[in-house]
């Protein structure tokens, strides 16, 4: 096999699909194949622990050349302390601004990596995600002129840190004559970080990390007055918070109602204490001021990632009934948005995944997507609800997608095994029958 006359792009994506003793037994016969897989490798760095760093920085200090690949460094090594950190300052730091052509650097775990590199200049710099501390802001703003995307993390260190800052124990001190990012798209940070910097930024897509003080409203509230009077700019906004609150919607509808997309991410979500009461209040709040959210497209309130899919088949159907309601009487309320999902079953995230939301689509289901386990089971839990719904105008939407993801046939054959057995069966979509010209043939196997 010959890869001359390949074109760099090919091998480097090809090399990027084998396993490790499948490349090297290419790379024997392929100087290029070597040389682009060299490149893959380098091409995204990722240190988690201080041995990692010490074998990298070493690799770098003996092929310069190594430093000219890199595009992406991440370091994540939780074994940070100042007395394991000092090991290897003097390796990393001597390293580092070698990284002519870095483009993307992640650093979550410690404050000390950040000092680090604070004074070092990346050209080509677009996109810094660290945790906060004192140094990321100057950092940051070296970076002005080049920066895209940056994600300052809350350390998140205990309760009472996140009561009264959400975790951010830095604040930004604004230099004279303010911060300047004109190619900022995207911000993560505090409230009085997005304070500071996105009057002087074009940021489209907007995280705060809002504290869990009952009265972070009112003790924020200059600087929400300062985010909204820029916030034609932005209109998505994600809101990580430590607990559902009702006041948040209200504030928000206030200062945002511009908003396209809005996200709702609780860092408790995947806790065993995740119930619906939770959420009541947030849902009500959300019901009442839809509304006022007149460019409104997208709605999430994030739950957990973790439900016992398989136990708890009956319970998942039971919530997934309930929260459907929901979506279905938010559909007057609003006439622009096309996708709510509602947290306590997260498989109902695959809303999305199905071309689906308050109204489902009826573009037909992706084969890629239509194979993930939860996937089918929402899919069975629809095609359960839609077999126990009174025939009316609001369901015709829903059978025409039925039809078109299950074939003509095949929902056929599904209507007799409920009234045979008065349930769906698990089922898997036939790949092989997918296409969307054709809704008549049968696109199902039954599984028992």
């Amino acid at each position: 096999m010959s890869f001359d006359a390949l074109p760099n792009e090919l091998i480097h994506k090809i090399s990027a699909l084998g396993s490790s003793p499948e490349l090297i037994s290419l790379c024997l016969t392929s100087r290029r194949l070597h040389s682009q897989s060299i490149l893959s490798l380098y091409w995204t760095v990722e240190l988690r622990r201080p041995v990692h760093i010490m074998k990298w920085c070493r690799a770098v200090r003996l092929r310069p050349g190594l430093a000219d690949l890199t595009r992406v460094l991440g370091i994540r090594c939780d074994q940070t302390g100042l007395d394991v950190f000092s090991a290897f300052f003097t390796a990393l730091r001597a390293t580092v601004p070698r990284l002519r052509n870095l483009q993307t650097l992640v650093m979550h775990s410690s404050r000390n990596i950040v000092r680090t590199f604070y004074d070092v200049h990346f050209p080509d710099l677009t996109r810094i995600s660290c945790v906060c501390c004192d140094y990321v802001f100057t950092f940051a703003q070296n970076h002005g002129q080049t920066l895209s995307v940056l994600e300052i993390r809350s350390s998140l260190e205990g309760d009472t840190d996140f009561a009264l800052d959400a975790g951010y124990s830095s604040t930004p001190s604004a230099p004279p004559g303010g911060y300047s990012f004109p190619l900022l798209r995207r911000l993560a940070g505090s409230i009085d970080i997005a304070a500071e910097l996105v009057p002087n930024s074009a940021v489209q897509d907007l995280e705060i990390y809002w504290p869990s003080d009952p009265d972070f409203i009112s003790n924020n509230l200059p600087d929400l007055q300062r985010i909204s009077r820029s916030s034609e700019c932005f209109n998505k906004l994600y809101n990580v918070v430590r607990r559902w609150d009702a006041s948040l919607v209200s504030a928000l509808a206030d200062h945002f109602n511009n908003m396209e997309t809005l996200v709702f991410d609780p860092v408790t979500r995947n806790s065993q204490g995740f119930t619906p009461g939770d959420i009541q209040d947030i849902v009500a709040a959300l019901e009442e001021h839809l509304p006022r959210f007149e460019r409104l497209k997208v709605l999430t309130l994030r739950g957990r990632e973790d439900y016992p899919l398989e136990q708890n088949v009956d319970t998942l159907f039971a919530l997934l009934d309930e929260e459907f309601a929901v979506l279905r009487s938010w559909s007057g309320r609003t006439a622009t948005m096309y996708l709510a999902i509602l947290p306590l079953t997260g498989v109902l995230e695959y809303f999305g995944h199905l071309e689906t939301a308050t109204a489902l689509s009826e573009q037909g289901l992706p084969s890629p997507t239509a194979m993930h386990p939860e996937a089918m089971l929402l899919l069975r839990w629809f095609l359960t609800w839609l077999a126990t719904t009174q025939d009316d105008a609001d369901t015709q939407a829903y059978l025409s997608f039925a039809i078109v993801t299950l074939g003509y046939q095949g929902c056929d054959e599904l209507r007799r095994r409920w009234d045979a057995e008065g349930r769906i069966p698990p089922f898997e979509l036939n790949a092989g029958s997918l296409h969307r010209a054709d809704v008549m043939s049968s696109r199902i196997k039954f599984l028992d």
